[in-house]
């Protein structure tokens, strides 16, 4: 079960924090001291320490290591629902409460600290060392995607799970906005100069913002060729414009992806005729179509995807 939220409450979210978690909380309190999480980048580290307070072995780790830090501090005070209430600008559903701590939240877990690493090189763990890695926004920040996904794999065990969220440039308003005005939201874009989020001290390394977005077909891509194979679509925030544009779009939207499923499977048939694809190769059409009309992509402000490292 990945969704704790209803539909109505997942509306009102303004972050992925809260809905990442879903998948993790599958696993039995009782061997959650035994996964390892790795939280990449961690920011200010509200999924690192709810985790950690659910009994989770997590290491959280960033670019800005300062920037948990300072979280991490901010957040001592206060219970971890309090804390992840503040982070989150939404408090944890009671579904949720119940599935991280079984009632009641306990106090914030001392003694965390944040590795320091980059996205953009190698990080600075062993092979296979994590059950779980989770990775909130930040894979459209990086130029080199398919480096960052190999290193996420290299550091995943096989059988372990990516939980990996970036916007969601399908839903309706997106879709709506690029075919407008070239971008995928009517109020911002991205050109070389406000797309630099920073830059190191000696002005070589330069952090970009939102300068690599990505899709779903395009992610899906590019974790079969790191070494993931995708497992699911996960329910994330939604948006309320989305939902508005659907009485006008929806038909169109559903005509078109049929119709590009259908030319799809039949250029996959052939490719496999050919000998130009396995002949045992599944025929991923019918899953993509699925995906590309679910509700998660169509109304979801954020693209949250579940994939299984092979």
């Amino acid at each position: 079960m990945a969704d704790c939220y209803t539909k109505r409450q997942r509306r009102r979210l303004r972050r992925p924090d809260a809905l990442v978690l879903g998948p993790l909380l599958d696993v039995p309190p009782a061997e959650r001291p035994r996964t390892r999480v790795l939280d990449f980048p961690a920011g200010a580290g509200c999924i690192s320490w709810t985790l950690r307070s659910a009994g989770f072995d997590v290491t959280p780790c960033d670019l800005f290591p300062e920037s948990f830090a300072k979280g991490y501090a901010a957040a001592r005070a206060l219970t971890v629902a309090e804390a992840f209430a503040r982070a989150t600008r939404s408090p944890p559903s009671a579904e949720l409460a119940r599935r991280l701590w079984g009632g009641a939240a306990p106090p914030m877990p001392e003694g965390m600290e944040c590795v320091a690493g980059d996205l953009e090189a190698r990080f600075p763990f062993e092979d296979g060392q994590f059950d779980f890695v989770v990775s909130v926004e930040g894979i459209e920040h990086v130029s080199d995607r398919q480096g960052t996904l190999a290193e996420y794999r290299r550091v995943t065990r096989k059988g372990g799970r990516l939980i990996l969220t970036t916007p969601n440039l399908l839903n309706l308003r997106a879709r709506l906005s690029f075919a407008l005005c070239g971008f995928r939201s009517f109020n911002s874009w991205i050109d070389e100069h406000s797309g630099v989020q920073g830059r190191s001290a000696d002005g070589r390394r330069v952090y970009h913002g939102h300068a690599f977005m990505v899709d779903y077909n395009e992610m899906r891509y590019s974790l079969h060729h790191a070494g993931f194979r995708l497992a699911r679509v996960l329910p994330m925030h939604e948006s309320g414009s989305s939902h508005l544009l659907k009485w006008v779009m929806l038909p169109w939207v559903w005509a078109a992806t049929k119709r590009a499923c259908h030319l799809g499977r039949r250029k996959f048939e052939h490719y496999r005729k050919t000998g130009r694809v396995p002949v045992d190769a599944r025929n991923p059409a019918d899953e993509i179509c699925r995906d590309l009309m679910s509700p998660a992509l169509l109304y979801g402000r954020v693209m949250g995807l579940e994939a299984v490292a092979v």
